[in-house]
């Protein structure tokens, strides 16, 4: 059962007999009283928010600026680019790996020549991404 307690401005809300408040208007009392950071972090802890992890970066610019991106996507536009291609390469070696050995198998057991070609140029792709 819903009911409205509080009709105007809808903050406060009873289901079953437990009452509810809206998340976004008790962490804003929470500011407006000054209760505290550390109220509010047991705040945002109870209600089990993840609480984000500090990140220890680098002490010079370039450094925290390369790490950042190829650590952390989601820091910049050009790291999402940068975690793409990487992904991409990743794929691509599995991709690639797997035929060569299905065509390996296939060279093995009917020893054709166009499985011997699409094998080489396979064994010559894989070496152009490895080295």
């Amino acid at each position: 059962m819903y009911q409205l307690v509080n009709q105007q401005e809808d903050l406060l809300f009873q289901i079953n007999g437990r009452f509810f408040i809206i998340l976004d208007v008790f962490t804003e009392e929470i500011k407006f009283f000054e209760l505290g950071e550390d109220a509010f972090n047991k705040f945002r802890e109870d209600e089990g928010f993840i609480k984000e992890e500090e990140r220890i970066l680098p002490k010079k610019e370039v450094q925290r600026k390369i790490w950042l991106l190829f650590e952390y996507p989601e820091t910049s536009q050009w790291a999402r680019v940068i975690a793409l291609i990487s992904v991409t390469v990743i794929l691509m070696s599995i991709v690639i790996f797997c035929l060569g050995k299905y065509c390996i198998y296939i060279f093995i057991f009917e020893r054709k020549k166009k499985i011997q070609i699409i094998v080489t140029l396979i064994v010559q792709i894989q070496l152009y991404f490895v080295y």
